[in-house]
């Protein structure tokens, strides 16, 4: 297993907290999204859609870190999506750019790490 998958899907899943926390009624669903959600029960179906989205994207970055001929590919499609979600993460709500900003740059170091990892042979 590369560590480069490990952090990716570490950052990930750490990824996933905010949205539990939201479905728990523990954190208020204007601190996501840059606080354009409307209303609650927006918040909470956006939440829930992510949770699975993000959870996929660990096991991918998982399973990349073992099948070392899809690493580079799935590595790239990873870094991709965290460069794109960073800039976000980086102009929303306070709390985005204190805690998820500084997830999403783990990810993205991770992502970019296993993209960049030649494959070696079996």
């Amino acid at each position: 297993m590369r560590s480069a998958a490990v952090v990716t899907a570490g950052a990930l899943v750490a990824g996933c907290l905010p949205h539990v926390l939201v479905l728990a009624g523990r954190l208020p669903h204007t601190a996501l999204a840059g606080g354009r959600i409307p209303d609650a029960r927006t918040g909470r179906i956006a939440s829930a859609a992510s949770i699975p989205v993000l959870v996929a994207e660990a096991g991918a970055a998982l399973w990349a870190g073992i099948r070392c001929e899809r690493t580079r590919g799935v590595g790239s499609v990873l870094a991709v999506h965290a460069a794109v979600t960073l800039l976000p993460q980086l102009v929303g709500t306070p709390f985005e750019r204190r805690y998820a900003a500084p997830v999403c740059v783990v990810w993205l170091a991770g992502a970019v790490a296993l993209a960049a990892r030649s494959p070696t042979p079996r």
